[in-house]
């Protein structure tokens, strides 16, 4: 049972709505997604069992316990689990309100939001197609001192300067897509999973984030950092751990190969993307695959990466998911899409709201889809918390997270 909050003296111990002059300004501002809005809160506290109440409670309040309905079904155990196959595809710097702002029934909003730029004046956020790219505007500042300052302490009001200078983004980064703009990710979260409450690993750039994806650690690494020697980085990786408990694995790279940064072991996972196709074909796949996009030239070359990395053309992003799911389809596989950091585009969830996850981490969310066995009925988001190296780990039988050295950057302080 929820208790009425007994002090509203506070904005974060009322409903999101209880103010009555600001719900007017958005309904006037955005009269659709106030009505999303305000729908979302209160079927949300219908499911956490507190109707009538969506007005008087915290959205993060009635969500957390909506959550722990929600987890009340028990899962059954990795070994009689009907899944052989994982297939995680990780692609890059989108958040969840970038990308899902529109939808009815996650935790999301993208109209009638305003953010400063450093003169103080406000700006709107607003519908980037028929943009798929970003041409023209600088890289969102995605790095570990852009993240902070874009955080704020949690305010998540600093999208549209990214950093200190106010040189690290514009107005590209307070941009949104629709449903219609995006043809794979909305389809997959309405005939399968989607997660609204998804977080980056840390706080920082690509490699950081691809490191926790692999090893649930950075090494202590917050920018991409190349390993000297041949050797490469030699903590241990969920592959390590997998084929010394009899699992099969395997690494499918489209152009820079990842893994080449855990050196000779690295190179002995990796395999072209045609291999990945042609086994999916053949359902030889192995236990535990990771995929990687199309990398070179998203940061601005041509424009043809299909990483979704600005400032790549998301349209051959979503393509991209398409085939790696459609290719690893079976009623025995699972892949699953998180991108890896929200690029510093606009992230509406404080950070400092952000329940407990294994890492102990803040960070930003981002839109995480999991494409499993055939379902029946409809899907609706989930609200369960995760990051990116839990679901894996938990659902293989093998350790939530490995060993990790002190240095490790997810302990003490704010992740992406």
């Amino acid at each position: 049972m929820i208790d009425r909050p007994h002090d509203h003296s506070s904005r974060l111990a009322r409903g999101e709505l209880a103010d009555e002059a600001a719900a007017e300004r958005l309904e006037a501002a955005a009269p659709e997604a106030y009505l999303r809005r305000r729908d979302f809160l209160t079927r949300t506290a219908a499911l956490a069992g507190a109707a009538g109440m969506s007005t008087l409670l915290p959205a993060e309040t009635l969500i957390a316990e909506a959550a722990k309905r929600q987890a009340r079904r028990p899962l059954p155990s990795p070994s009689n689990l009907p899944i052989d196959t994982f297939v995680i595809l990780m692609m890059e710097n989108r958040s969840f309100d970038h990308y899902f702002g529109w939808h009815p029934r996650a935790d999301s909003r993208n109209e009638g939001l305003r953010y400063r730029d450093l003169e103080g004046e406000l700006h709107p956020t607003y519908r980037l197609t028929p943009d798929f790219q970003g041409c023209g505007h600088p890289d969102p500042d995605h790095g570990w001192d852009g993240g902070r300052w874009q955080w704020h302490r949690g305010r998540n009001d600093r999208f549209f300067t990214g950093n200190r200078e106010g040189t690290g983004s514009d107005e590209f980064a307070i941009g949104y897509y629709l449903k219609e703009d995006l043809a794979f990710l909305p389809v997959a979260a309405d005939e399968y999973t989607l997660y609204d409450r998804w977080f980056c690993s840390i706080m920082a750039s690509t490699y950081p984030n691809r490191h926790y994806q692999w090893s649930a650690q950075s090494g202590g690494q917050k920018t991409n950092e190349i390993p000297a020697g041949q050797l490469g980085n030699q903590w241990e990786t969920i592959f390590d751990r997998a084929s010394a408990n009899g699992l099969t694995v395997g690494y499918y790279n489209s152009d820079l190969p990842f893994a080449a940064l855990y050196g000779l072991r690295g190179l002995a996972w990796t395999k072209p993307i045609s291999t990945f196709y042609a086994q999916a074909w053949a359902g030889t796949l192995p236990n535990i695959c990771i995929v990687d996009p199309p990398f070179v030239d998203g940061g601005g070359g041509d424009g043809c990466s299909a990483d979704e990395h600005p400032h790549g053309d998301i349209r051959l992003g979503q393509a991209f998911m398409d085939d790696t799911a459609s290719g690893s389809a079976t009623s025995t596989s699972a892949t699953a899409t998180p991108p890896t950091s929200a690029a510093g585009s606009t992230s509406r969830i404080p950070t400092r709201s952000r329940p407990t996850c294994p890492t102990r981490s803040r960070s930003a969310r981002t839109p995480a889809a999991l494409r499993g066995p055939p379902r029946s009925g409809p899907s609706a988001p989930s609200h369960t918390t995760c990051c990116c190296s839990r679901p894996r780990a938990t659902s293989t039988g093998l350790a939530t997270s490995t060993a990790r050295p002190p240095t490790a950057s997810s302990s003490a302080s704010p992740t992406r």
